[in-house]
């Protein structure tokens, strides 16, 4: 396993999670855990599955929130 630098040489990499193990949506829903919380209480058009989120809005929400921006 390894990654490319900013500079662009290639770098072994042996420490941490490769992506696609096992661990990774585990580590990903205790990271997310608040954010799911936060979007949650703003929002009733969120979705989150592993790492892809999700949010919508229906067309008359949206224009009534354009109109009070603008």
């Amino acid at each position: 396993m390894g990654c490319i630098s900013t500079s662009g040489r290639w770098v072994d990499v042996d420490i941490g999670v490769p992506q696609g193990a096992v661990l990774s949506p585990v580590l990903s829903n205790l990271h997310l855990h608040s954010f799911d919380q936060f979007m949650q209480s703003r929002t009733k058009y969120y979705v989150r599955y592993a790492d892809d989120v999700l949010i919508t809005l229906d067309i008359y929400l949206s224009l009534i929130i354009k109109l009070r921006i603008s």
